[in-house]
């Protein structure tokens, strides 16, 4: 073979070399893409519904039935960038929103001037201020900082726990009333924390609602919510869960986030938090499998 044939044949095996190894690297370019893809889709579905808020978690657990609450300050919930207008009518007041949720559909922004044990607290009603510090309080369990429910419900509330216990659950009330303007500091820590990231201040916002609640978003502001036991999901499934889910609507208390429903009410389940919506609401709620939101769009209030 001619010096020329050899350095041709040598050049074809070089080109094919680099022809080679040009494809073993975009086959490793697509491959990374598709794990970042998949990241980010992971970490897109896991903030898209948060859980009922509490303060960055601090829970003190209890594994022994008593008497007494100890205060939580655990977990998240979710939200959407929202653009406001208050309406202020009768009882109750609203904020309505131009959110809409990730099906597509339209969220119910519930009317102005409702009863006060259906009045919906989430990322698209929202509870003014001067609501939420002019609700009558009562002191459930004094060692707790979250101790306190509207006083309407206290009758209730302890008739369900205590009969809970009788039947074998080990049960106690965790966390309740939050005061807004706890609810607000909470938030701008959480935005200053994104702000410190170097996100812009709008973007911030946005972020640190899929953590913590906006003041008067949160269910612990209405001082008709309960968070039960450690606030986590390891309530599911105990004697106390399983009874709450069976008997809770006799006393007038549903499970406000119930699984499947995170579209709708924009937070995870949530097998621990109890909200107190009256006897009849709760019996239909409970006995359909619905939400409140569901309740009061079906029911116009």
């Amino acid at each position: 073979m001619s010096m020329s044939e050899q350095e041709r044949a040598r050049r074809r095996r070089e080109s094919r070399r680099r022809a080679a190894n040009r494809d073993i690297v975009a086959l490793a370019v697509l491959v990374l893409a598709v794990v970042i893809a998949v990241v980010s889709v992971s970490c897109a579905v896991g903030n898209a519904n948060g859980s009922e808020d509490s303060e960055p978690s601090r829970a003190t657990k209890r594994t022994t039935t008593t008497t007494s609450a100890s205060e939580t300050t655990t977990t998240s919930e979710s939200t959407t960038s929202t653009t406001t207008t208050t309406t202020t009518s009768g009882s109750t007041t609203t904020t309505t929103t131009t959110a809409k949720p990730s099906n597509g559909g339209e969220h119910y922004v519930q009317p102005a001037g409702g009863a006060w044990n259906l009045m919906l607290v989430n990322d698209w009603n929202t509870m003014p201020q001067e609501m939420v510090d002019s609700i009558k309080l009562e002191v459930v369990n004094s060692s707790v900082t979250n101790g306190s429910v509207d006083a309407r419900i206290v009758e209730p509330l302890k008739r369900m726990v205590a009969d809970c216990r009788k039947a074998g659950g080990n049960i106690w009330a965790q966390s309740m009333f939050r005061p807004y303007d706890t609810q607000k500091r909470l938030y701008n820590n959480e935005v200053a924390r994104w702000v410190k990231k170097g996100y812009s201040q709008a973007d911030a916002e946005v972020k640190a609602a899929t953590i913590v609640k906006r003041p008067g978003q949160s269910e612990h502001n209405t001082g008709l919510a309960v968070d039960f036991n450690n606030c986590d999901s390891s309530f599911t499934g105990t004697v106390a869960y399983n009874w709450l889910v069976e008997h809770c609507a006799e006393y007038g208390f549903i499970l406000r986030f119930p699984k499947g429903k995170e579209d709708i009410t924009g937070v995870i389940f949530e097998s621990w938090h109890y909200r107190y919506v009256g006897v009849e609401a709760a019996t239909e709620i409970m006995r359909d499998g619905i939400t409140l939101e569901e309740y009061c769009q079906r029911h116009g209030v």
